[in-house]
């Protein structure tokens, strides 16, 4: 499906990015990064940049970020670099109390392709690890 959203340009990587069946990608490092619009008050988040050149930069979110930290065993961002992991879009993700849809991470499973492959995911294994890093339960509208 090509959504309207997906026309939209930016400088970071979308959800829309991730294809319908998510992407693997190694990290290689992170960068502090003015994710304002031109002409908005400066907004400097962490961002997350990956040894793939066509990949663009994903701006880290702490969900994300304790993903990372679960599949790294790392706390210090800093040592995150070369850790693979499956970017993937969630359409469970709730914005502003809507349902908007987002990126989430997990760790790749073995016949995870690299970005640009396709893949075929369960809901029901990225809820467990979602659950397990945020310490509840994550709403099944899926079930």
């Amino acid at each position: 499906m090509r959504s309207v959203s997906s026309l939209a340009s930016s400088r970071f990587l979308k959800k829309e990015d991730c294809g319908e069946n998510g992407i693997v990608v190694t990290i290689k490092g992170i960068s502090d990064s003015n994710v304002a619009k031109p002409g908005q008050p400066e907004d400097i988040k962490t961002i997350l940049n990956f040894v793939e050149p066509k990949i663009k930069p994903l701006v880290l979110n702490s969900t994300n970020g304790n993903l990372i930290k679960k599949i790294n065993g790392q706390d210090d961002m800093e040592k995150w670099g070369g850790t693979v992991i499956e970017l993937y879009n969630d359409p469970s993700i709730f914005f502003a109390g809507e349902e908007v849809g987002g990126i989430r991470v997990r760790k790749p499973s073995k016949s995870a392709p690299k970005a640009g492959e396709a893949k075929s995911e369960t809901w029901g294994e990225t809820k467990e690890a979602i659950d397990e890093v945020v310490g509840g339960e994550t709403e099944d509208d899926n079930s």
